[in-house]
């Protein structure tokens, strides 16, 4: 009998078991459900109702950017493999720091180019950071400004926008993008490194700008399940409660240190809105019933992906994919 492990297929089959049971380890044991049961009872549930409809157009988003990036090299994929990648991906990126995990919904792409997928992926996650980042200047300049004299803020705010608006500039001319990458392994030395990099040479600028629209989407909606989220438990303007949730949201991705960025978007959450004069409680309630709405719904969902690719199958058909 041959060891389960000396087979490349073999070996990414029972890894993915694996995770599997990792991630409904981690939805059992590092989730406060006491803490979250609570929120819910103690929130104006309207509220909360709005941030939970809110979900669909943020899903919406994430879906057309990864359908984008996959029809670059699977045109005739069926939406529903896309969705099924997508959710698969979640549940990977909640056990992983910064989401990396994420990348591997490209296993769940039959037949394609998972390193390729891989580089506009990554493409994609520039994307997602510069608008963030952008956002977060944003969020953060109230902030500044109260605790910073102008000599000192001014030239942080300024360098941080020229950078952003640069990334930006240079991602929605991928021409440019393709030159600089390919004149970056120009030798073609490192066979798996040209396979990623050959990816983002599928970059169009028609691709850019769709990517950048759903991404700003994406980001715009997130920031209006939040400031929904904090309306549940407290009054708060809605500009200055979108500052701060912005200012939350560069944070936790500047930290991507903790599984589901656990534990860094709820003390965020406290410092900032704690600035406006929101409650600890208010502040945490709502960053976890956020981290309940936008992550761990679409994980559970993906989890039962998980479990159905590999898990619940019969025996002789799981067998067969191991082999």
């Amino acid at each position: 009998m041959d060891w389960p492990f000396t087979n490349k297929k073999k070996w990414i089959g029972w890894s993915k078991i694996l995770v599997a049971l990792c991630v409904l380890g981690l939805l059992i044991h590092r989730i406060s459900w006491i803490d979250l049961r609570n929120a819910v009872v103690n929130a104006q549930h309207g509220w909360i109702t709005a941030a939970l409809i809110l979900l669909a157009p943020n899903l919406y988003c994430q879906f057309k950017r990864w359908q984008l990036i996959v029809r670059q090299f699977e045109a005739a994929i069926s939406a529903k493999e896309v969705v099924r990648s997508l959710f698969a991906g979640i549940t990977l990126g909640l056990i992983t720091p910064g989401r990396i995990g994420d990348l591997g919904r490209t296993v769940f792409i039959p037949g394609a180019d998972w390193l390729g997928l891989m580089g506009l992926m990554l493409i994609e996650k520039w994307y997602a950071l510069l608008v963030v980042y952008f956002a977060g200047l944003w969020g953060l300049l109230p902030f500044l400004r109260a605790t910073l004299r102008p000599e000192l803020w001014v030239p942080v705010e300024t360098t941080g926008l020229a950078l952003v608006l640069a990334g930006i500039a240079l991602a929605l001319h991928p021409a440019f993008l393709n030159y600089v990458l390919k004149r970056f392994n120009s030798s073609g030395k490192h066979k798996r490194l040209h396979q990623v990099l050959n990816g983002v040479t599928k970059l169009t600028p028609r691709v850019s700008r769709s990517l950048l629209f759903y991404t700003v989407a994406q980001v715009t909606v997130y920031l209006m399940q939040f400031y929904l989220l904090i309306r549940a438990f407290t009054p708060l303007p809605l500009w200055s409660g979108l500052s701060a949730v912005a200012a939350v949201m560069w944070s936790k991705t500047l930290l991507p240190i903790s599984l589901g960025d656990l534990g860094i978007r709820e003390s965020a959450s406290i410092y900032f809105l704690g600035k406006l004069q929101v409650s600890e409680a208010a502040a945490f309630d709502s960053a976890l019933l956020l981290f309940a709405i936008n992550v761990l719904l679409p994980a559970v969902a993906g989890f039962a992906v998980l479990m159905k690719s590999r898990v619940l199958q019969s025996p002789k058909d799981s067998m067969q994919e191991l082999m």
